[in-house]
Parts: C-alpha cells; sequence; structure tokens
C-alpha cells in the first residue's frame, strides 16, 4: 500500500469512529441501528476499493482530485443518497418526473476527437488509453466508458475513482454508474425503491442522464408502463443530441468574430 494509500485509509478509519461516536446516543432507535450499520458497510466496501494496494488510481483523476477527497465524496454520496430514497421524487412516478436537459459543459475538440477514436477502437488498451485523454481533458463520457470497461475487467479501484470524479464534477452519469457499481440493476427497482443502489440509477435519470433513462425506460415497459417509458426514452433521445458537440476555443471564437 501506498504511504498515499495509507494516509488515506487512515483518515477513512478515524471518520467512520467519529460518526459511530456520534451515533451512540440513537443507537437506541432499531430502525436508526439497522440503517447505520448497513450504511456504514456499503462505506466501507466503497472506500475499501480505493485503497486496494494491488490496484492504482487512474492519473487522470488524480490530476484534478485527491484520494481524500475522492473518498469523501463517495461516502457523502452514499450517506446523502439514504435521506434522498424517503423522498418524494425517489417514488417512480411520471407526476415527479420532468426532463431535465442535461447542461454539462463541452469537451474541447481535442478530448471529443479522442472519445471518437476510442470508440472506433472499441475495446483493448489502446481504446482504454484514448478514453482516458478524453477524461483527461474533462470528458464526462469518457470517464463513464471508463467505468463500464473497468467493471467488466473486475477492477473495482479505477472503476470507484471514476465515478467519484463524476459525482464530484456534479455529472449525474456518476448516479448512474454507482448503481453500476453497487448491483443495482433496473430489475432491483420497484416503484418506491427501497434499496440504495438502483435508486442511484433513477436520480440519475430524474438530473436527465441518457443512459439511465433508457434503462428505466426498459424496466418500465417490462412493467406494463410504454406511456411513461416513452416520455423517458424521448428525454434521453433529446440530450443525446448534444453527444457530438463540442467547446469552441478561443481561437475559433475569435474566427467567428473576425469573419
Amino acid at each position: 500500500m501506498t504511504v498515499s494509500s495509507k494516509r488515506f485509509l487512515d483518515g477513512v478509519l478515524a471518520s467512520i469512529f467519529l460518526i459511530s461516536f456520534l451515533a451512540i446516543s440513537l443507537m437506541e432507535n432499531d430502525s436508526f441501528h439497522k440503517w447505520f450499520t448497513n450504511t456504514t458497510s456499503e462505506i466501507h466496501r466503497l472506500l475499501t476499493s480505493l485503497v486496494d494496494a494491488d490496484e492504482q488510481i487512474p492519473e487522470w483523476v488524480l490530476e484534478s482530485m485527491t484520494l481524500q477527497t475522492a473518498g469523501d465524496t463517495l461516502s457523502d454520496a452514499e450517506l446523502d443518497q439514504e435521506i434522498w430514497i424517503s423522498t418524494p421524487q425517489a417514488t417512480i412516478d411520471e407526476r415527479y418526473f420532468s426532463c431535465a436537459p442535461l447542461r454539462l459543459e463541452k469537451p474541447s475538440a481535442s478530448a471529443l476527437a479522442a472519445f471518437n477514436e476510442a470508440e472506433l477502437l472499441g475495446q483493448g488498451s489502446e481504446a482504454e488509453l484514448k478514453y482516458a485523454a478524453a477524461a483527461r481533458g474533462g470528458y464526462w463520457r469518457a470517464a463513464e466508458r471508463l467505468v463500464t470497461m473497468k467493471l467488466r475487467e473486475g477492477n473495482r479501484t479505477y472503476a470507484a475513482a471514476a465515478i467519484a470524479w463524476l459525482i464530484h464534477n456534479n455529472i449525474p452519469a456518476g448516479y448512474n454508474k454507482m448503481a453500476d457499481f453497487k448491483g443495482g440493476g433496473p430489475n432491483e427497482l420497484a416503484h418506491k425503491p427501497s434499496l440504495i443502489g438502483g435508486s442511484f440509477r433513477w436520480r440519475a435519470a430524474l438530473n436527465g442522464d441518457p443512459d439511465a433513462l433508457s434503462k428505466m425506460a426498459d424496466l418500465l415497459t417490462r412493467e406494463g408502463e410504454p406511456q411513461f417509458a416513452k416520455t423517458l426514452r424521448d428525454c434521453a433521445e433529446l440530450n443525446r443530441q448534444t453527444f457530438d458537440e463540442s467547446a469552441e476555443s478561443h481561437w475559433d471564437s475569435f474566427l467567428h468574430w473576425l469573419l
């Protein structure tokens, strides 16, 4: 285990101890005890993944956030989700849904080009390098794609770090990938999702993530709600229309002004 990983783990353990100490006065409440135990074990699983000595945190993540920040981001997301699932918005109901536009920073032309090259390559180390280059350039879809690749490979350390990067940058796809990380597939959800893993996907859909919207639409189709499913698919398609857009460089803006 590296020095930075050891320091991170020490900080995590200290944080969990502090939370435990502060919660002692509430432990007489059985429901709280159950909630606290489950939450702490989930956080521990995520954070242990991040400091696994046999795997490495991707450099493009560490260029923009520290290990401590990554761990804090994941644990905060877990705790916040435990609160969120008790709100009306967590209910999968058309009354609580409106198509949220995906207002995210557009990638640079070079980051978009790297992403497109990676897609052409498909799988493999060359594709991974291209996706990493696009993610380093700030393109969220590249980070999302790397999470999928790494989960297939079983490299949960890399996947967890990339998810932390997505959530830290307020990208809805981070919640969708949390569902994948925690095994929260669409089949786990009912109209009142009680499993925190699956509820992450619905939260991502509410915030306009196209992949989450499509997967939730598949669920609703199977549950016999084609109209609600169509609403989600239409929203997903609308938000996908921005995928091929890149941000203008200052030079491009100058040329447009000049011409």
